[in-house]
């Protein structure tokens, strides 16, 4: 859970209070999505096994998301709206730039989701 360390921890005391950092909180939805992804594409490839980690990896970048949602005061019916709205605008990107997709899955990899 390393992606929750920005958004949790302390600041310290006398400290400006700055507005949550969001990048964690998407990456865990765009991971969703890419972990999803792979999954159906190991799927139609037959490879079930493979599938199976990727369906893992994208269930627990759904609970990572929704941890660091409600940290930022987003409500669990607006982190799915959001996901909806990211899925519109990333999937199709995802599946038609295969460096972007790798990018996306090394990032997911680098914060523990992948």
């Amino acid at each position: 859970m390393a992606l929750s360390v920005a958004i949790l921890a302390p600041h310290p005391a006398g400290a400006q209070q700055r507005a949550p950092n969001r990048e964690p909180y998407d990456l865990a939805m765009r991971c969703f999505l890419a972990n999803g992804l792979a999954a159906r594409s190991r799927t139609k490839q037959g490879d079930a096994s493979g599938a199976s980690i990727y369906e893992a990896n994208a269930k627990t970048a759904f609970g990572v998301a929704g941890i660091l949602g409600k940290a930022l005061g987003i409500s669990e019916q607006q982190t799915n709206s959001n996901i909806t709205s990211m899925q519109t605008a990333e999937l199709p990107r995802m599946m038609s730039e295969p460096g972007y997709f790798k990018g996306v899955i090394a990032a997911c990899k680098a914060g523990g989701l992948a």
